[in-house]
C-alpha cells in the first residue's frame, strides 16, 4: 500500500474540518449526556461515526481505518481490560476472604466515622498510592468499590473516585505518562516536572476540598476544611520535592505514602480519634491485598521485570503506511505484549491471598468468571473507546483538533490544557494523550516564543482533568458498583468540574509564563 498522507484541513475550510473531527467526540457525549444510552452503546455510535468521518470526509483507505480500529481494540484488551478486571478480581478475592471487612475495620480505627474523611483517605491518598505504582483504571475500580463497602451511595463512590484519581497520575505507573512526555517532546524530565509539579501542586488542595465538599457539602467543608489542605498539601508538596529533586518515576508512590501517615497524624492531634481498637492482625489482613499489589508491581516495574517476556509486533498494513502532515514523519504501529503486564501481577496478587487465606480452587475459578461477568460491560466499552482512539489518531481527525487549537495565538496558554483534556477524554489514557499531543505542544510553544517547558507541562495537567469524564473511566467505575446504565448521569454531573478545572488551569498557566 502506498503511504496515505493525513489532511489536516480536508474540507479546505478549516471550521468545516474541525466539526467534521469533533463529530465522534460530540456524538459520544449527546448519545451518553442527552439521550441516556449505555456507555458501550454510545461508544458503538461513536465508532460508526469515526468510521465514516475517516472513510467520507478524510478519505483514509478502508485498510488503515479497520487496521487502527482493530490495533486500539487489542491494545484495549492487553493491558487495559486485563488491569482492570484482575484489580476487580484482587477485590473480590479480598471480599470473599474477609480481608475488606478487616480493612473496613482499620478504616474505623484510623479515621473519624464521617464519610467525608473515609472517601478523602480512600479515593484520594490510597487510591492515589494505587495510581502511582499501577494505573490504567485500577485505582478507580478498586476506590469505587471499597467506598461502597465503607457506606458512601454507588453514585458518589464513583463520581468522587474519578475526581480523586487525578493529581498522581502523570506519575502512574512508575512515571509512565511523564516520561512518554519526556520522550516525545525531547524536552528534560526534570525540567518538565517543574512546572507541572507545581501546577499539581496547587490543583492538590482544590481537589482534596472537592471530595469533602461532594459528600458533605459546604456544611463538611467548613467542619473538615483544615484536613483536606493537610492532605492535599502534603500530597502536592511531595510530588513537587519528589519529582524536582529526587526522581520523578517515584513522584507517583512517596507523595501518598507520605501524606498517609501525615493526614491520620494530623488527625489524632486534633483529637479526632475513634472509640473502637483494632488488634495487629485485622489490620494486616486488611492490608495485606494491597501490600502484595504495590509489592509486586513496585519490584517489577523498578527492576524491569515486566520486560521479561516481550514481543513486538508491527501491524502490517498500518505500521508506517500513515504520514502525519503536522509532524512531517510517518505513524508508527507497533504492538508490544507483556505476559508480566501489570494486570498479570494483579492477577498474581490475588491468587497469592488466595492462597494464604485457602480459598478452595472452585471458589477461586467461580470468583474470576464472575469477575468477567461483572466487568462484561467495561471491557467492551474500553475496547470500542480504545479502537475509536486509535481510528480518530491514524485518519488524522485528533491532529485536526490539535492543530485548531494550537493556532489561537496569545490564547494558547488558556487553551493549551484543552489540548490535553480532548487527548485523555478520547483515549482514556493520559500517556496516549501526552504521545498524540506532547512535540504539538513544543513546536506551538516555539512558534509562538512561549516557555516550551511550561507548555508541554500543560499537555499533561489538563490531561489529568480530562481523566475525570473519560468514557472508559466512568465506566470502569459503574461496572465496579453494579451501576450499568447511569454512565450519562456521572458525565453531566461531573463535566461542569473537570471543564472549570481545565479553564483554571489556563490562569496559572498565564502566571508561570509571567514568571519564567
Amino acid at each position: 500500500m502506498v503511504m496515505w498522507l493525513q489532511p489536516i484541513d480536508p474540507f479546505g475550510f478549516l471550521t468545516f474540518s474541525v466539526l467534521a473531527a469533533a463529530a465522534p467526540i460530540s456524538a459520544l457525549i449527546v448519545s451518553l449526556c442527552v439521550f441516556r444510552l449505555t456507555s458501550h452503546r454510545s461508544a458503538a455510535f461513536a465508532s460508526i461515526v469515526a468510521f465514516a468521518v475517516a472513510l467520507f470526509i478524510y478519505r483514509a483507505p478502508l485498510e488503515v481505518a479497520v487496521l487502527s480500529y482493530l490495533y486500539g481494540v487489542v491494545f484495549g484488551l492487553w493491558p487495559i481490560a486485563w488491569i482492570v478486571v484482575n484489580a476487580m478480581f484482587l477485590y473480590n478475592v479480598s471480599k470473599e476472604t474477609g480481608s475488606i471487612e478487616a480493612f473496613r475495620s482499620w478504616v474505623e480505627d484510623n479515621l473519624p466515622g464521617d464519610k467525608a474523611l473515609v472517601a478523602l483517605f480512600t479515593a484520594f491518598l490510597f487510591g492515589g498510592l494505587i495510581e502511582g505504582i499501577d494505573g490504567y483504571g485500577f485505582p478507580i475500580a478498586i476506590s469505587s468499590a471499597l467506598l461502597i463497602h465503607l457506606g458512601l451511595t454507588p453514585l458518589q463512590a464513583v463520581a468522587v473516585s474519578l475526581i480523586a484519581n487525578t493529581i498522581p497520575v502523570p506519575f502512574a505507573s512508575l512515571g509512565v505518562p511523564v516520561e512518554t512526555l519526556k520522550v516525545v517532546s525531547g524536552l528534560d524530565l526534570k525540567g518538565i516536572c517543574v512546572p507541572l509539579s507545581f501546577q499539581l501542586a496547587a490543583f492538590s488542595v482544590v481537589i482534596s476540598l472537592l471530595i469533602i465538599h461532594a459528600i458533605s457539602g459546604f456544611k463538611g467543608l467548613r467542619r473538615f476544611f483544615d484536613v483536606a489542605i493537610v492532605a492535599g498539601l502534603s500530597m502536592g508538596l511531595f510530588i513537587y520535592v519528589t519529582s524536582v529533586y529526587i526522581d520523578p518515576h517515584l513522584a507517583g508512590v512517596v507523595s501518598p505514602m507520605a501524606s498517609i501517615p501525615l493526614t491520620i497524624a494530623y488527625m489524632r492531634a486534633k483529637g479526632m480519634k475513634p472509640k473502637t481498637a483494632v488488634d495487629p492482625g485485622t489490620a494486616l489482613r486488611g492490608w495485606l491485598p494491597w501490600l502484595l499489589a504495590v509489592a509486586f508491581m513496585a519490584v517489577f516495574g523498578l527492576t524491569g521485570g515486566y520486560k521479561l517476556i516481550s514481543v513486538k509486533m508491527p501491524v502490517v498494513g498500518l505500521d508506517g503506511e500513515v504520514y502525519i502532515s503536522l509532524y512531517g514523519r510517518p505513524y508508527q504501529a507497533v504492538y508490544e505484549w507483556q505476559l508480566l503486564a501489570h494486570g498479570t501481577l494483579a492477577l498474581f496478587s490475588a491468587l497469592t491471598v488466595a492462597a494464604i487465606y485457602r480459598l478452595k480452587p472452585k471458589n477461586v475459578v467461580r470468583i474470576y468468571l464472575a469477575t468477567w461477568s461483572q466487568m462484561r460491560y467495561a471491557v467492551f466499552t474500553i475496547l470500542q473507546v480504545v479502537g475509536l482512539a486509535f481510528l480518530m489518531n491514524y485518519a488524522g481527525l485528533s491532529f485536526t483538533l490539535g492543530y485548531v487549537l494550537s493556532s489561537t495565538g496569545r490564547f494558547f496558554p488558556m487553551l493549551s490544557g484543552f489540548i490535553g483534556w480532548l487527548g485523555t477524554f478520547v483515549s482514556g489514557s493520559e500517556t496516549g494523550s501526552n504521545a498524540l499531543f506532547g512535540n504539538l505542544q513544543r513546536v506551538s510553544a516555539e512558534l509562538l516564543g512561549l516557555p516550551p517547558y511550561v507548555i508541554v507541562s500543560l499537555n499533561c495537567t489538563g490531561g489529568v482533568f480530562g481523566k475525570i469524564v473519560c468514557l472508559q473511566s466512568i465506566s470502569i467505575g459503574v461496572s465496579a458498583v453494579k451501576l450499568v446504565g447511569r454512565e450519562g448521569e456521572i458525565m453531566r454531573r461531573l463535566l461542569p468540574y473537570s471543564l472549570v478545572l481545565t479553564a483554571s488551569l489556563g490562569l496559572i498557566a498565564y502566571l508561570q509564563i509571567a514568571l519564567a
